[in-house]
This record gives C-alpha cells, sequence and structure tokens, in this order.
C-alpha cells in the first residue's frame, strides 16, 4: 500500500479484519505524515520483505477492509484531498492470483440453515482472533466446527428445531423457523450438478402458509 506525503495534514488509514477488529492503523498519529510504502501480509506468511518498505502491517485475517480519511478544511480544499486519494493506491506482489472474496457454502443446504452454513464456513476460513478461540468451541455441538463436511444438508430434525429457534430468538422474531422437514428432495448427483426435478418448498414457506402468512 502506497501512502502518499500530506504534507503535514491529518489522515489516518484503520485496518479491520474479517471479525471487524481495529489490527492496526497508518497515518499522522501512528507514522505520521510523509510518503511510504507498506506491505500488508496474511496469516502464516513468511517471506522476505521487499527493499524500500517502510514497515509490515500483519493481518489477522485473509481478507481485510481499510477505512480512510484524510482531512479536509471545507469545499476549496476539496481538489487538494482529491488528488491525495488518487495517490494513495494497492498492488499486488507475487505471480499468484490474489484471493477476494467471501468462500462459497454448500447448495444443497436447506434456505432455513444457511445463516449457520455461511458462519460455520467462514470461521474455518478466518478463524477467530486468540480472545475468542475457548468461546468458539461452545459451537461444537451445533456442527459449527465442523471442517470438510456438509452437517446442515440433512440435519436431523432436533438440530434443526435448536437452531431455528435459536436463530429466532436472535433475530427477535420469537418465532422459530418451522424445520422438522428440512431435507431437501432434489438430490444431488456426483460431480457438484444437481437435478432438474422438483423440489419440496422451502420449510419457513410451509410454516407461513399453515399459520395464514404468505411466503417470500
Amino acid at each position: 500500500m502506497h501512502l502518499p506525503d500530506t504534507g503535514g495534514a491529518y489522515h489516518v488509514l484503520q485496518f479491520v479484519d474479517a471479525w471487524s477488529n481495529v489490527f492496526a492503523y497508518l497515518g499522522t498519529r501512528a507514522t505520521g505524515t510523509g510518503e511510504g510504502d507498506w506491505l500488508i501480509v496474511p496469516p502464516g506468511w513468511a517471506s522476505t520483505v521487499p527493499g524500500g518498505v517502510s514497515g509490515v502491517v500483519d493481518a489477522p485475517t485473509s481478507v481485510v477492509c481499510v477505512v480512510g480519511r484524510l482531512e479536509c478544511d471545507g469545499p476549496g480544499d476539496m481538489l487538494r484531498v482529491r488528488a491525495l486519494q488518487q495517490e494513495l493506491t494497492l498492488t499486488h506482489l507475487g505471480d499468484r492470483p490474489h484471493r477476494t472474496g467471501l468462500p462459497a457454502i454448500e447448495p444443497g443446504v436447506p434456505r432455513e440453515l444457511r445463516f449457520f452454513e455461511r458462519l460455520r464456513v467462514w470461521m474455518a476460513d478466518f478463524p477467530p482472533g486468540a480472545a475468542d478461540r475457548a468461546y468458539q468451541g461452545r459451537f461444537q455441538p451445533l456442527g459449527l466446527l465442523e471442517e470438510g463436511v456438509w452437517p446442515y444438508v440433512s440435519a436431523g430434525p432436533a438440530l434443526g428445531r435448536a437452531l431455528g429457534r435459536g436463530l429466532a430468538l436472535g433475530r427477535g422474531t420469537g418465532r422459530p423457523t418451522d424445520t422438522r422437514r428440512c431435507t431437501p428432495t432434489r438430490p444431488v448427483i456426483p460431480g457438484g450438478a444437481r437435478s432438474t426435478g422438483p423440489t419440496a418448498m422451502s420449510c419457513a414457506s410451509r410454516s407461513r402458509h399453515r399459520s395464514g402468512r404468505s411466503g417470500r
């Protein structure tokens, strides 16, 4: 990441990991207002720091967000600020494609359990910090720490009800989703393809229809 010389003007770049934790700052108070190049490295990185680099930012997750702020002294100062914005640049180093986005979830997971499938897949890809790992162990009975399998593709009725109720309570609705029949009826074909035959109505829709509310 290249930072331009701001001529003494205040600026800050705030680095946020996949869990919304702030883990680094660059800018006036942390590193000054001079020009510099900073190397942002993912977890487990072990290589040689290129010459001319001002410092290394160790990212705790492989996806991060950078929130930038530049001092602006009113509308008449906008041209200067915009020029500095153009000089704030990111350059990918190395010959391997850069990882972007979030990992995909297993498409066979019922809609009502996809929140938990996303949480499971993303926790595996972006491990939480040390302070949260002990708490994460409490998720084991829910299948959230399983790796290499899809516990929610054909979740048992007890687990489905527990997860549905927990999700409803967490969202403040107090009305748990009916997950008693959440096993999808459209078969998965080896190789990742799916059949084009009919599939069962989603559990949430069935629940809403039974109670007089229309499903989405």
